[in-house]
């Protein structure tokens, strides 16, 4: 019954609709602002204006943006455009000062064609390393102990390369590898050169002779090119690294379009930017744990309020050695040479004074400790046990040192370290600077802990 109704009230309003646009085209009512038609189109076409509203402005909102991100992308890429023509135009600048500064000898990058007269370069990977590999050395240069690990803040900075043959050379018969020499700039400033120490040649080093390599043409050969590099410039970030190829030892000067300066990607090699990362995740982690106070290496500059600290060397010892001692510490016999399984852990350290701390009156050695971590987790830590200090170790006291500011003084940083965490080749230490003898958690911007390059 109700669908009846229904039906007849629809039959009759569209009549009436019907009767009505008559009636208006009758009267001339059927005009752009007829009130009829826009009732209608109101009614009846809601859906469809609605539609309209909502999908135009929606098609302009994602034209737009669309316009919008092909223009962000089209900018991007004239910034990423003009930075790369800057930095090809300030690379240009610096290799033509640096050649100028170089006998005019050409400078390119590793990835050029590095070829001479004589023989085809091609660089791999470089690398730097504290321990021996597998090339030979030469102890009477210094820096390198009995093992051939280095030591004095310096570290082997090895070139992998293969050498190709491209003519014999008819007057020198041989490749000199002794004349390959390694430099470090600054930009342009020239830092340091350094000859090639050693390679993987079939004979020890022991003259430059045993550098002299015969190859027929067309022979390639894998070389490991080894440096001794302070520390100092490898760690530094503004400092490149140049291979200065010389390959028959010609005096500088002459015969310089055989030469080449090649620039290496020490710093873009994967293995730099993966050890830098993985370096930089420990610092961290490590300063959360220590109060956030600053990690650092111990070839950055290290200075607390008062003082500078450079460190010179790091060794082990059973024996007592020039500095003084408390047996009643334990794991010292009588005469002062360690045992029950412990070592004195010997950090040769310079201290400048920059400032006179007038409150404390000087500083406290014994608040150094050393810290020993196997990643970012702490295994242990130790306090200083003794130094080379004016008086005997008798009680804390004698460990607090007076220096006037400029004054620099060398010391030995004496600790008792369990001989298992010293040969642990995973393990690190710290140095915990805190030099004042304040509370962890306060003072920490003028505190210090530095990693330290302890070669096993």
């Amino acid at each position: 019954m109700k669908k009846i109704n229904i039906i007849k009230i629809s039959i009759i309003t569209i009549m009436a609709i019907v009767l009505l646009l008559s009636i208006g085209k009758n009267l001339n009512l059927a005009t752009n602002n007829n009130l009829l038609v826009k009732f209608i189109n109101n009614v009846f076409g809601s859906e469809e204006n609605n539609e309209k509203k909502i999908s135009e402005p929606s098609t302009k909102v994602e034209n737009k943006n669309a316009d919008n991100l092909v223009s962000s992308r089209n900018e991007e890429d004239k910034n990423r455009a003009s930075y790369s023509q800057n930095s090809n135009n300030e690379e240009k600048r610096m290799f033509e000062e640096i050649s100028r500064g170089w006998y005019g000898t050409k400078v390119i990058t590793q990835n050029d064609n590095i070829v001479s007269k004589y023989y085809k370069f091609t660089i791999h990977n470089t690398t730097t390393s504290k321990k021996l590999g597998d090339f030979n050395y030469c102890d009477d240069l210094g820096h390198v102990d009995k093992d051939g690990n280095t030591v004095d803040g310096y570290s082997y900075f090895i070139i992998s390369a293969t050498i190709e043959c491209l003519e014999v050379d008819r007057y020198f018969g041989v490749l000199s590898l002794g004349n390959l020499y390694i430099l470090a700039y600054n930009d342009t400033n020239r830092k340091m050169g350094q000859e090639l120490l050693t390679a993987n040649n079939d004979v020890p080093m022991n003259s430059k002779s045993a550098m002299m390599v015969k190859m027929k043409k067309g022979e390639k050969r894998d070389f490991n090119l080894v440096f001794l590099v302070e520390d100092k410039f490898i760690n530094d970030k503004a400092v490149d690294f140049y291979l200065y190829i010389n390959e028959n030892g010609s005096a500088q000067g002459t015969n310089d379009k055989y030469k080449s300066l090649v620039k290496l990607d020490y710093r873009n090699t994967s293995s730099a930017t993966d050890t830098n990362k993985d370096e930089k995740h420990i610092f961290n982690e490590i300063s959360k744990q220590q109060y956030g106070i600053k990690v650092v290496t111990q070839n950055d500059v290290i200075e607390t309020a008062y003082n500078r600290y450079t460190i010179n060397k790091i060794s082990t010892s059973k024996k007592l050695g020039d500095f003084n001692y408390s047996d009643d510490l334990g794991h010292v016999d009588k005469d002062g040479n360690a045992i029950d399984g412990y070592s004195y852990f010997i950090v040769n350290t310079s201290l400048e004074c920059l400032d006179v701390d007038e409150v404390i009156g000087g500083f406290y050695l014994n608040t150094i400790d050393i810290l020993v971590y196997k990643d970012t987790i702490q295994q242990t830590g130790y306090e200083m046990l003794s130094s080379n200090n004016d008086v005997p170790m008798s009680n804390k006291s004698a460990f607090k040192v007076k220096m006037k500011k400029g004054e620099k003084r060398d010391f030995n940083l004496v600790f008792l370290v369990e001989d298992k965490f010293i040969n642990d080749k995973s393990v690190d230490f710290y140095l915990d600077i805190n030099d004042r003898g304040v509370s962890p958690g306060s003072d920490d911007e003028n505190k210090r802990i530095v990693k330290l390059d302890y070669v096993r």
